[in-house]
């Protein structure tokens, strides 16, 4: 049994069973009625300090568990309304928020992607600044010379410098584009040109056939009217006459000629302003569908950069969530040991009260009538024993089973143990005290 229990390794407990032998021997001869009278007395105020005290627990706990109970409501009810008004709020969107929040993100930018895009830029170049500015410089160009040479060229129609210029812009443009341009122009043509083209031709070749066909038409004049004119002619003979009529078909013939001359000199002019005017909008097209498809960039951007705020922000709720539950169930888990050893100890006490003989009612009324007797030695004394009253009265010397169960249950820690030691020795002493007390009665 005391190997169990440790004594062979605590010198100290060995130290104060020796004492209790000892003073077993000693207190013999004296009475150790008023110091029994105390401890009884004592220890029954004790139970009741307990109880009552147990009891404001309870009530104190009570009032604290609601306490906590309500914050936690009002903890959850929060947390359901903010749930239920973040969900609202996804599903819907709050419009003013979000607009404030694009223009603060397009204002200021996310710092930390700022400052990584600042790193970039720094150590790279800032690519898309360089890339936009090239775009704008492809599309745009030099507006005053541009205007100058447009102008020059509306004037002018200046065929070698516009070819200089196009073999200029051809040179400095994209290189890649220009390679890959030239592979397909190379390889299959450029189709589109070659169909306006082709349609140009058809379109010019019509055109000139009507207006020669037209002025061969005007030129013949009505045959009828010139198979009259020439029987007249015939009939009359003037030579004179028809040598002034050849005289003036022959400057017919040059107005003819120059007004064709100018129709097709128009037409062609048409055509160049036409290729240049194409050539603009191909232009402006490609700068507008560029400038839309940098605005879906962005957008795309800025809600990728959303999207992962929001993420963000849900995982970083989570945590928050997660750390609140986990100290609320450490405090929860706080509360149900210290319950449960509460319970423990309450009826541990009540065993103790129901198998302590000196705690009995025959014994405490007999002995409440030495009370008054003793000295302030036996008092102190009697105060020590007070403490120890509960470990002390168990049978341990009866049942040699129930004791040592009782024993594998108590701490087995070293302070623990030498308290264990120091109760078991002054238990020995009232013991034996009682022992004597009832020999020197018999």
């Amino acid at each position: 049994m005391f190997n169990k229990i440790g004594f062979r390794t605590w010198k100290s407990g060995k130290l104060w069973l020796y004492m209790g032998v000892l003073g077993s021997t000693i207190i013999l001869g004296s009475s150790p009625v008023s110091a029994m009278d105390s401890v009884g007395n004592q220890s029954q105020g004790n139970v009741l300090e307990r109880r009552q005290r147990d009891a404001e627990n309870r009530s104190q706990g009570n009032v604290l568990e609601r306490r906590q109970r309500d914050v936690e409501n009002k903890s959850q009810g929060n947390v359901l309304e903010r749930r239920q008004r973040d969900a609202e709020n996804k599903s819907q969107g709050n419009v003013l928020e979000r607009r404030q929040r694009d223009a603060e993100n397009r204002s200021q930018g996310n710092v930390l992607e700022r400052r990584q895009r600042d790193a970039e830029n720094r150590s790279q170049g800032n690519v898309l600044e360089r890339r936009q500015r090239d775009a704008e410089n492809r599309s745009q160009g030099n507006v005053l010379e541009r205007r100058q040479r447009d102008a020059e060229n509306r004037s002018q129609g200046n065929v070698l410098e516009r070819r200089q210029r196009d073999a200029e812009n051809r040179s400095q443009g994209n290189v890649l584009e220009r390679r890959q341009r030239d592979v397909e122009n190379k390889s299959q043509g450029n189709v589109l040109e070659r169909r306006q083209r082709d349609a140009e031709n058809k379109s010019q070749g019509n055109v000139l056939e009507r207006r020669q066909r037209d002025a061969e038409n005007r030129s013949q004049g009505n045959v009828l009217e010139r198979r009259q004119r020439d029987a007249e002619n015939r009939s009359q003979g003037n030579v004179l006459e028809r040598r002034q009529r050849d005289a003036e078909n022959r400057s017919q013939g040059n107005v003819l000629e120059r007004r064709q001359r100018d129709a097709e000199n128009r037409s062609q002019g048409n055509v160049l302003e036409r290729r240049q005017r194409d050539a603009e909008n191909r232009s402006q097209g490609n700068v507008l569908e560029r400038r839309q498809r940098d605005a879906e960039n962005r957008s795309q951007g800025n809600v990728l950069e959303r999207r992962q705020r929001d993420a963000e922000n849900r995982s970083q709720g989570n945590v928050l969530e997660r750390r609140q539950r986990d100290a609320e169930n450490r405090s929860q888990g706080n509360v149900l040991e210290r319950r449960q050893r509460d319970a423990e100890n309450k009826s541990q006490v009540g065993q103790l009260i129901g198998k302590n003989p000196l705690l009995s009612k025959s014994i405490i009324s007999r002995e409440n009538n030495h009370s008054s007797q003793g000295d302030s030695n036996k008092q102190s004394f009697s105060k020590k024993v007070s403490q120890v009253t509960n470990v002390a009265n168990r049978p341990m010397l009866t049942n040699n089973s129930r004791t040592i169960s009782v024993i594998n249950k108590l701490p087995k820690t070293g302070d623990d143990q030498n308290v264990i030691f120091k109760l078991v020795g002054f238990g020995l002493i009232l013991l034996t005290s009682r022992c004597g007390l009832r020999r020197n009665e018999n």
